[in-house]
């Protein structure tokens, strides 16, 4: 009676995974942009 609350939690961490590498990859271009204006920030955040 549970399969259809599996299959919504299953579908729900698969879009906030997607989501969030979507963001991270945004940030870190962003952040890799900002970089070049100042080579003084290393990106030792992976």
């Amino acid at each position: 009676m549970l399969w259809w609350f599996l299959i919504l939690a299953v579908s729900t961490a698969v879009v906030v995974l997607v989501a969030v590498s979507l963001y991270l990859r945004v940030r870190r271009q962003m952040k890799r942009a900002s970089a070049d204006e100042k080579p003084e920030s290393d990106d030792h955040g992976e």
